[in-house]
């Protein structure tokens, strides 16, 4: 597969299949539906949107959808890849790290405790969970990484002294 993207001829196709692969997906998006709406419309309603009709209206909703949908995928891929820049991991993802589960774990907390039913607290709830989840599995990962050095070097010690041969 490496092969495949040595030459940037062929990063430059990939990226452009990519790209039309992704235009064909968020008109696909935005046209498939309960309600069939025709190709046309759906430019008619980008260049001029009138709310008497219905299927501007319901194109409003769908549009809001795709762009909901572009918008989270790239906080999403911007979040791994910083994620992995700052450990310097390239399988290192919000679940391998807990920060999903620091998360959750904050948003059980406040539904329990606290009795917060109201979504837009929970939300804060859980950006405070994933905060510490990221924060104390970033600091157990530079104490701990001090410390495996430490055990492993008395381990070595160990090792060395049983088997030795005086």
């Amino acid at each position: 597969m490496r092969e495949l993207l040595r030459t940037s001829k062929a990063k430059m196709l990939g990226l452009f299949v990519l790209i039309v692969l992704f235009v064909l997906s968020m008109y696909a998006s935005i046209q498939v539906g309960q309600q069939y709406v025709a190709p046309g419309v759906i430019f008619e309603a980008v260049r001029s949107f009138d709310a008497t009709n219905a299927d501007h209206v319901i194109l409003y909703h769908r549009l809001s959808r795709a762009a909901s949908a572009i918008f989270i995928g790239v906080s999403l891929a911007v979040a791994g890849a910083l994620l992995q820049a700052l450990t310097r991991n390239p399988l290192a993802s919000p679940g391998v790290f807990g920060i999903n589960a620091g998360a959750l774990f904050f948003v059980v907390a406040a539904i329990s405790f606290f009795s917060i039913q109201a979504l837009p607290a929970l939300l804060w709830f859980a950006f405070a969970g994933a905060l510490a989840a990221a924060i104390m599995v970033y600091i157990l990962g530079t104490v701990g990484s001090q410390m495996y050095h430490q055990f492993a070097s008395y381990l070595q010690g160990q090792r060395s002294r049983h088997y030795s041969f005086h």
